[in-house]
């Protein structure tokens, strides 16, 4: 797959009307943006002759209702046909990933869960990637590290890109179990 929104000397598209770092954070990093206000007006641009992008970034800002992020993921550019379109869907301080983390509230952390279960629908078509509040500048790279390696979720924390995986849990020491306190039966 591609490694960027934008083929090759094109803007990155981004979708919504939303204002969010994203648009900043990629032209920060050297990019152009071309910001469509819904789903209609990028596949518009495209019937008129703008080459359809290898993906789209899809800030999903709070407050921002389940129902308008399954509009812009879902019912949007997926529902209309274009064929190869990944959207990358943006969240700031969404998830832990790591120990240290802090929630950025309950409003970004919903935004990720819809847009998980948009993505639960359409297998492959959507990427999602959480950014903390340094790692802006790198969601260019975090982008390209999803599609690179076809990467569901990617985390961007104190400057290092980050991918979930599973491992092996390792037991506590014996020691570090607490032991169950004898409750009498009610009676």
């Amino acid at each position: 797959p591609d490694t960027a929104p934008a083929r090759a000397g094109a803007a990155w598209p981004l979708l919504g009307d939303a204002p969010s770092g994203a648009a900043a954070a990629v032209q920060e990093a050297g990019h152009a943006v071309a910001a469509y206000p819904d789903p209609a007006a990028l596949v518009a641009a495209v019937d008129a002759g703008t080459p359809a992008p290898a993906a789209v970034l899809v800030p999903l800002t709070a407050p921002m209702s389940a129902e308008r992020i399954a509009t812009l993921l879902d019912g949007g550019v997926v529902g209309e046909g274009l064929t190869g379109v990944r959207l990358v869907a943006v969240t700031r301080g969404a998830v832990l990933a790591t120990a240290g983390d802090d929630l950025d509230g309950l409003e970004p952390a919903a935004a990720w869960d819809a847009a998980r279960t948009v993505q639960r629908a359409v297998p492959g078509r959507i990427v999602l990637v959480d950014v903390d509040g340094a790692g802006a500048e790198l969601l260019p790279a975090a982008v390209a590290v999803a599609a690179a390696g076809d990467e569901p979720r990617v985390a961007v924390r104190d400057g290092r890109i980050l991918v979930p995986r599973v491992r092996r849990a390792v037991p506590p020491a014996q020691a570090d179990i607490p032991r169950a306190a004898a409750v009498p039966p009610a009676g």
